[in-house]
């Protein structure tokens, strides 16, 4: 199972490599980029390929920051059910009073 999948990993890997260089070569147009301070001429296949990395690395940060925030809640989460367990546990030892 692990050959396969290691296999198909591979698979990918080199299919989004083909499927960037067909990008790459179809995309030749040099285009202006402007930053603030500087002007860059570069060629439109780098501009986009590198916009997309940006964006995904953008989102896997914000994506980080609620995963971070969502495991902090079920610590505290955690923590609360076991005080109420333990609670529980402690008022079921008690001896009854008033049963009638």
């Amino acid at each position: 199972m692990s050959s396969l999948r290691r296999i198909i990993t591979l698979l990918v890997i080199a299919g989004i490599a083909v499927a960037t260089g067909v990008f790459a070569s179809v995309n030749t147009d040099v285009i202006r980029v402007d930053f603030l301070f500087r002007v860059y001429d570069l060629p439109q296949s780098l501009v986009i390929i590198g916009a997309i990395v940006v964006g995904t690395l953008v989102g896997l940060l914000c994506a980080s920051l609620v995963m971070f925030r969502l495991v902090r809640e079920r610590r505290r989460a955690v923590k609360l059910l076991r005080v109420a367990e333990s609670e529980i546990s402690s008022l079921r030892s008690l001896p009854l009073q008033n049963a009638e």
